[in-house]
């Protein structure tokens, strides 16, 4: 279903095209970094326009290190956010098993339990298998098959369980609690 957003992930603060104005922009909001350009700027004006007042230092002992620590924090940051683009693209390439509606028929007004889902003789004629489907994949109206212990896409609401009316999940990568919680089906 293509009228939906993707269930793609983004941790990532830069792309290749805004990573320089935005980590300069992020550098420059740091009191100490204006603080030392403005002073750079001062001395560049009392070097070249003597008749204004007179810089007893050259502007090049105030934004030479500035740059440096601009330029160092610059590459730290575009490493960390390697990183992030690496892990999001193991999340997002993540295979999950599922199935594709055909029909508007639902796998809620079938089936009440898995054991329910498995005694459909015409499962496949209103579903089509999709097995190993990528979680960046996985829209709206799919139907993914999730088994114990297993980690899931975000947005999934559960139609049916093996445990009867409900299943726990813990949601530690998105809230950061490690307890349970019930999900009702």
């Amino acid at each position: 279903n293509k009228q939906f957003m993707n269930n793609r992930i983004s941790t990532s603060r830069y792309n290749w095209c805004n990573f320089i104005p935005k980590t300069v922009f992020m550098q420059f909001r740091r009191v100490a970094n204006v603080y030392f350009l403005i002073m750079g700027i001062l001395m560049w004006v009392g070097t070249n326009y003597p008749t204004l007042f007179t810089s007893p230092l050259s502007p090049g002992s105030t934004v030479g290190p500035l740059l440096v620590i601009i330029i160092l924090t610059c590459i730290k940051e575009g490493l960390e956010d390697l990183k992030r683009h690496r892990s999001d693209g193991t999340t997002n390439g993540r295979k999950q098993c599922g199935w594709n509606p055909k029909s508007t028929a639902t796998v809620a007004a079938t089936a009440t339990t898995l054991s329910d889902v498995e005694e459909i003789e015409d499962f496949n004629s209103w579903c089509e298998p999709t097995k190993n489907e990528k979680w960046k994949d996985v829209r709206v109206g799919q139907y993914v098959f999730v088994r114990d212990k297993e980690q899931m896409p975000a947005d999934v609401v559960v139609l049916c369980s093996s445990n009867g009316d409900g299943c726990f999940i813990e949601t530690s990568n998105i809230d950061g609690e490690t307890n349970l919680k019930i999900r009702e089906v």
